[in-house]
């Protein structure tokens, strides 16, 4: 069906919008607008014909120079270079150590539970060496593999002494927190090692 209530105007007779829009036709169901540019204008993105265009990129701009600010900010706070991986494993070791060792046998549960999620934070990083290794090639790749090798054995000897931790009693506590304080050092030892091969 025709739609009557339509209404068409030249565009040199047209009125303009506030984004430099003329209106060719209107009508409940059709309309149809024209934009043109002229001499000295910038077309109609400019701020000068659309004001809340001009506005929404203003707005729009600021905001990802924001997010680009964060993302930087991200990058300075949380570099991810070999040797700052290396001080953050070798900090925690030392932190490890100490707190393994400030546990009491009244409070055993706790000292394994903290061992356990140790462990876990160890393995992740392996995997995590394990993987930037599998990309290298040649004789670069052969000491990489060779150094996580030793990582692993040195990982699988902690777990041992974890395990003798959890059934230490109370005559043996000490001597169990002290092997197994011992073997998580030399874990780190390796790891930052095989690190230090693989990001350099």
């Amino acid at each position: 069906m025709r739609d009557s209530s339509i209404t068409k105007v030249e565009s040199r007779h047209s009125p303009p919008g506030e984004m430099g829009q003329h209106y060719l036709a209107s009508g409940k169901a059709v309309s149809m607008r024209l934009w043109q540019e002229s001499a000295g204008r910038a077309g109609w993105l400019s701020p000068s014909r659309s004001p809340g265009y001009a506005r929404a990129v203003c707005m729009i701009s600021r905001r990802i120079a924001a997010m680009a600010a964060a993302v930087t900010l991200l990058v300075v706070a949380f570099p991810v270079s070999a040797q700052t991986q290396s001080k953050e494993v070798s900090q925690k070791a030392s932190e490890t150590i100490e707190a393994i060792r400030s546990y009491p046998v009244e409070k055993k549960d706790e000292a394994l539970a903290y061992v356990r999620k140790v462990g876990a934070d160890v393995d992740v990083r392996i995997k995590d060496l394990k993987a930037q290794a599998a990309r290298q090639t040649g004789e670069a790749k052969t000491r990489s593999q060779a150094l996580i090798k030793d990582l692993e054995a040195k990982r699988a000897e902690a777990g041992k002494k974890a395990s003798d931790l959890s059934r230490a009693t109370k005559a043996s506590w000490d001597k169990a927190k002290d092997a197994f304080a011992e073997a998580y050092r030399e874990v780190a030892a390796a790891y930052d090692r095989a690190a230090a091969e693989i990001r350099k």
